[in-house]
């Protein structure tokens, strides 16, 4: 920053690409690489303009190149992520910037790339196999349980008409913090937008480093409701559905007396 506040861009530049080098995990870094890619976007656009030569948008446009392909390595679950599609957005601005030098402007530069880290291998862990298990001995027949009493059916509906309410209000919260989400991408590709027009200032990227630190917590939270929601109202509708079956559930027995025999059925019918 001294560099680039006394007006030496170039120096500026190489400051900031040794910077952004010292972090080559896109995943555990990824806060820090955004800022350093804003800030050499700003300095080689400015260097640029202030030279009219090709060479600064030849860099620019190799770094966001590889920005671009180390997120989408990083995260492969999520290739379309709000920072994937700035980059592959501002590659695609400095290379139509780059068209109007011709073909072969950036054959005579020797573009800078940073290296996309190759996924880390997960090893594979073999169990040891168990030695074997002694057979137990078959377990002396035991007579059926006696029916599940209305007291168990009535605990598992009350318990229902708990869990099920607890499951719709997750949900609900669900849909203000999906309102919030909205609304901070909205804001992250506004000032994005703006950002393509003008040069970077530490205000943008202070603003737009809380924009996606609000994304990121805002994505979670919203996994962890809707989780939490539709667990809870399975568990609620299922208790619901078993202590209804268990309270209509019908029960037969016997009514020995001297010299009689009676059957007696009992349940809700």
């Amino acid at each position: 920053m001294q560099f680039y506040d006394a007006g030496q861009l170039a120096p500026a530049v190489d400051e900031f690409f040794a910077a952004y080098q010292s972090m080559p995990n896109a995943r555990r870094d990824r806060a820090g690489r955004e800022q350093l890619l804003g800030s050499m976007r700003s300095t080689l656009l400015a260097l640029h303009a202030e030279t009219g030569d090709a060479a600064p948008l030849c860099r620019l446009q190799a770094i966001l190149k590889d920005h671009a392909e180390a997120l989408t390595v990083a995260w492969p679950e999520d290739p379309n992520m709000l920072e994937a599609r700035n980059a592959r957005a501002r590659h695609e601005e400095v290379t139509k910037q780059l068209a109007a030098f011709g073909p072969a402007a950036c054959a005579a530069h020797v573009a800078v790339s940073v290296p996309v880290p190759a996924p880390v291998p997960v090893p594979v862990v073999v169990p040891a196999a168990e030695p074997p298990r002694p057979v137990p001995a078959p377990a002396a027949v035991t007579p059926p349980p006696a029916p599940v009493s209305n007291t168990l059916a009535r605990k598992q509906l009350i318990a229902g008409s708990v869990v099920l309410p607890l499951g719709l209000v997750a949900l609900g919260a669900l849909g203000g913090v999906a309102s919030n989400f909205r609304r901070d991408i909205a804001a992250a590709d506004a000032l994005h937008a703006d950002l393509a027009r003008r040069a970077c200032t530490s205000g943008d990227r202070i603003r737009m480093s809380e924009l996606l630190a609000d994304v990121r917590r805002e994505r979670g939270a919203m996994i962890a409701l809707g989780l939490t929601g539709a667990a809870l109202m399975s568990a609620g509708t299922a208790l619901l559905v078993r202590g209804a079956k268990q309270r209509r559930r019908t029960q037969l027995g016997f009514d020995l007396r001297h010299n009689r025999v009676g059957l007696t059925i009992a349940g809700a019918f």
